[in-house]
């Protein structure tokens, strides 16, 4: 079978499992990320015919030129967002305990960035209760979860790629309704590549460090415009250290 149709055959009804991690092959590579690509271009091309249509601002992006915020833009968003992210969304979806205990506590720690004293009060609860809920046994939490990914594995894949993209919502500010509403349509990119990680997860061995490479590169492509604005200062910056 085709990669292509093999895709298509597990978005219809996606399934998990280390007996069906399949091997990679070198053309693999580059044919996932293609296809990634124009799911992600069509998404765009909406995307720009619907732009005047919404009111928004980015949150992350470096106010004015300065090279050291651009900088620490990239690293967050190139080199630390796709370790963190894929280790929330996608690692989970081999179920295990601790699978969902660490995502938890990143998603947490992830969402309250910056406040580090929230950060390690938030972090310690979570993982005190998740960990209790998880672990103790009489509960029965974690035998009831197993069993709701072995029968409903669609409506979890589906829901970690949804949830991923719909963190992104969280990117933008300003959003004007009911216009905002089109800001759905904005993280459809986001929705496509949390699928295509998830498939990498799923389906291949080490597939979670495959997924982190591909999404790696799509937030180096989304950033190369405030690279570019900021290419004067980053040459600057490479002459002094001559």
């Amino acid at each position: 079978m085709s990669y292509v149709g093999e895709l298509v055959t597990f978005l219809k009804k996606p399934v998990s499992g280390e007996e069906q991690a399949l091997h990679w092959k070198p053309l693999q590579v580059p044919g996932i990320i293609l296809l990634h690509y124009l799911i992600y271009v069509g998404c765009l091309f909406i995307i720009l015919i619907i732009w005047g249509s919404i009111k928004y601002t980015f949150k992350d992006l470096p106010e004015g030129s300065s090279f050291d915020a651009t900088l620490s833009m990239v690293i967050l968003v190139v080199l630390i967002a796709p370790v963190v992210e894929e280790l929330i969304f996608r690692l989970p979806l081999r179920f295990s305990k601790v699978n969902l205990l660490l995502s938890a506590t990143l998603l947490s720690v992830w969402m309250l960035r910056g406040d580090y004293k929230a950060v390690l009060i938030v972090a310690f609860v979570v993982v005190a209760v998740v960990g209790f809920l998880l672990f103790y046994p009489k509960l029965g939490v974690s035998r009831y979860l197993e069993k709701f990914w072995e029968k409903h594995y669609s409506i979890v894949f589906y829901f970690f790629s949804a949830l991923f993209a719909l963190m992104h919502i969280l990117n933008y500010t300003n959003i004007v309704f009911p216009q905002g509403l089109f800001v759905l349509w904005m993280v459809m990119p986001q929705f496509a590549l949390g699928v295509m990680a998830g498939y990498l997860r799923v389906r291949y061995d080490k597939g979670l460090f495959f997924g982190m490479a591909v999404h790696a590169i799509n937030n180096l492509v989304a950033v190369v415009p405030v690279l570019l604005l900021n290419w004067d200062e980053f040459l600057e910056s490479l002459s002094i250290l001559k």
